[in-house]
């Protein structure tokens, strides 16, 4: 399956999971220090950030289980991402997830998007578990010609535990 939206990112993309985001912010104090502040959510496989250079708008593919065609694209890594029993995934702007992680403690629920998020990007039923999430980007030439500056594929793959990878930097693409 593969499913594409448009994201306004205001310069930082996240991927977040719901459950992980809230419990992590129940013991912890946000860190504003940008990447340094994300990095234990990366991680523990809670979050995902990517700073993108190219401009507001993002065309983000999501590939679950299957091989999306990536030849023109550049590599940004692989990462992991817990998924919990009824989690869901969601894609926002780093100032978004700043208030939702500062102010709310890291509960999704408690925020109330604005028309910014109309459609919200999330990603709901995936099965609980871990996934190894291949990261992909190619800056756009021409806006007009998918409403996007930077175009990015998530290809999400299940695992069956988290394996040891310690993140020490954000890409910037």
């Amino acid at each position: 399956m593969i499913q594409t939206y448009n994201v306004s990112t205001e310069g930082v993309l996240v991927l977040c999971a719901q459950v992980g985001l809230k419990n992590y912010y129940q013991d912890n104090a946000f860190d504003y220090d940008y990447p340094e502040g994300i990095l234990p959510l990366i991680n523990q496989g809670i979050a995902l950030a990517f700073t993108t250079e190219s401009g507001d708008e993002v065309c983000v593919q999501v590939a679950l289980n299957k091989s999306p065609e990536v030849a023109d694209f550049q590599d940004l890594g692989t990462y992991q991402l817990e998924v919990q029993a009824d989690d869901t995934l969601y894609f926002l702007d780093h100032a978004t997830f700043t208030q939702i992680c500062d102010g709310l403690q890291g509960d999704i629920n408690q925020y109330e998007f604005d028309d910014t998020y109309s459609p919200k990007v999330t990603l709901e039923n995936l099965p609980a578990g871990w996934y190894q999430v291949q990261a992909y980007g190619k800056p756009l030439d021409d806006f007009e010609e998918k409403q996007c500056y930077l175009e990015m594929i998530f290809s999400f793959t299940s695992i069956t535990q988290k394996e040891t990878i310690e993140i020490d930097d954000v890409v910037a693409i």
